[in-house]
């Protein structure tokens, strides 16, 4: 009984997530591929993924290893930066500033590479 109301919940997180990608607008998605890209270029077998967090933050992670997040909706737009130490958030004021975060992707392999 236990089991099957957890399995029932489990199902239900995964409508949610799917229906949270659909919403994804286009600046996202291009977001989404850059990064997958140019993870791909330098670490063709790691398993790349990234989830929507409830206020439509991207979550990406690398072998189950979270290597950053970026927020592109809503009044406060920002890019997590992780270090050994902490994390930092940098502020994207405006979407004219996405190309530039792009370009922040850097940290996020070069995280990666310092925690394999």
């Amino acid at each position: 009984m236990i089991f099957t109301r957890l399995f029932k919940k489990k199902k239900n997180f995964k409508k949610i997530g799917k229906q949270r990608r659909s919403e994804l607008n286009e600046v996202e998605t291009d977001f989404i591929k850059y990064v997958q890209k140019t993870f791909k270029k330098q670490y063709p077998k790691a398993n790349f993924e990234y989830n929507v967090l409830s206020d439509k933050t991207l979550n990406f992670t690398i072998d189950r290893m979270q290597v950053g997040r970026v927020k592109l909706r809503g009044k406060k737009m920002g890019m997590q930066i992780l270090t050994k130490v902490d994390s930092k958030w940098l502020d994207i004021k405006s979407l004219d500033l996405v190309p530039k975060a792009k370009k922040k992707v850097s940290l996020w392999i070069r995280y990666y590479k310092t925690q394999k």
